[in-house]
């Protein structure tokens, strides 16, 4: 939640909780003033503040934000899914992604969540069928600018063990991008970045920034181990 929260633009806006489950995240962001569609595909879910749609089908005005919790890994299609989830974004909308690379697992983590020794091909044939981190990370900047890309704690939530907090920091990432914007939009960006380099050539204060932020990995399996970790 503290993820969502603290990457979020300001509320009031849109956002699309893509793949919702209960729908309590969807439920607490709505008490932060935030206007959220939460959609889940599973029909067991439906409840008021909970549409059944599946995100690779899913059509809206556009939103300001669209957020994965641990649920792109599930999709049928990736490309499917962050196409729609593209089209379904505002030009510079947000894409924050909560997830896990299950391929990261080792022996130990293995053990510790089945709670028995000996335990990895179990872990990789119960999360075999799902997508990997490298996969989602790859498809997503193939379609979004990535600004950032932590590894973080996993286990630690999904086993609510607070002591594995520090133990294992591989598992989990946190992903955020933007929706780039149209080639005219884009040319109309540079034409006033270049203005404003003109403009500024006379004034010695204020760094220029450039139009949007650069990604920092291109694939998540290049992301050094010693980089980008977040304790959230």
């Amino acid at each position: 939640m503290d993820f969502i929260t603290s990457n979020l633009p300001p509320a009031p806006v849109r956002v699309l909780d893509a793949g919702c489950g209960n729908g309590a995240l969807a439920d607490r962001l709505r008490g932060h003033g935030y206007e959220v569609t939460a959609i889940d595909i599973d029909p067991a879910l439906a409840r008021s503040g909970v549409r059944i749609a599946d995100i690779c089908a899913f059509r809206d005005r556009p939103y300001d934000a669209v957020v994965f919790v641990l649920s792109l890994h599930h999709v049928h299609s990736l490309g499917a899914a962050l196409d729609a989830t593209r089209a379904l974004l505002k030009p510079g909308g947000r894409l924050l992604v909560d997830e896990f690379a299950h391929e990261n697992a080792d022996s130990a983590m293995a053990d510790r969540f089945f709670a028995s020794p000996g335990s990895l091909q179990r872990w990789r044939d119960k999360h075999g069928e799902f997508h990997t981190g490298s996969a989602m990370v790859d498809a997503i900047s193939r379609r979004f600018t990535l600004i950032s890309l932590a590894q973080v704690p996993y286990l630690y939530r999904y086993l609510d063990d607070e002591s594995l907090r520090d133990s294992e920091s591989v598992l989990g990432l946190q992903l955020i991008a933007h929706r780039r914007a149209s080639r005219p939009a884009r040319a109309a960006a540079a034409g006033g970045l270049a203005a404003d380099r003109t403009s500024r050539s006379r004034y010695s204060g204020g760094a220029l920034r450039p139009s949007r932020p650069q990604p920092l990995y291109s694939s998540y399996s290049s992301l050094p181990h010693s980089l980008g970790r977040r304790d959230q």
